[in-house]
């Protein structure tokens, strides 16, 4: 058997109330920042409309992580842990959820 993690984020800015103005000000940066910090996303895959973008991708450092902090109120990092069986298919043995709202940290962990 062969152990590997795949991590997921997610970040938007679900927090922030609809209609506000620094918020609309701020999307092409924030877009800009998200396609500079993570080159394999392509402009499509960044949909701040729904104020949500998923990245997968294990490159993205604790820095940007933090640089991302600072532009959205909200930001979830999912960490899985998966098996590689036999037949190649892969099943999830644990997930760590660390969930950040407004420099605020909470860890939640669940067991598959």
């Amino acid at each position: 058997m062969k152990f590997f993690k795949l991590i997921r984020f997610v970040v938007g800015s679900d927090l922030e109330k609809v209609g506000d103005s620094s918020d609309n000000e701020n999307k092409p940066l924030i877009e800009k920042e998200l396609i500079k910090q993570n080159p394999i996303l392509e402009k499509k895959e960044i949909d701040l409309t729904n104020q949500r973008t998923e990245i997968t991708d294990q490159k993205l450092k604790k820095e940007e992580i933090s640089q991302l902090r600072k532009q959205l109120k909200y930001l979830e990092i999912k960490i899985k842990f998966l098996v590689n069986e036999n037949n190649n298919k892969s099943k999830l043995i644990s997930e760590d959820v660390y969930f950040i709202r407004e420099g605020k940290k909470k860890l939640k962990e669940t067991c598959v």
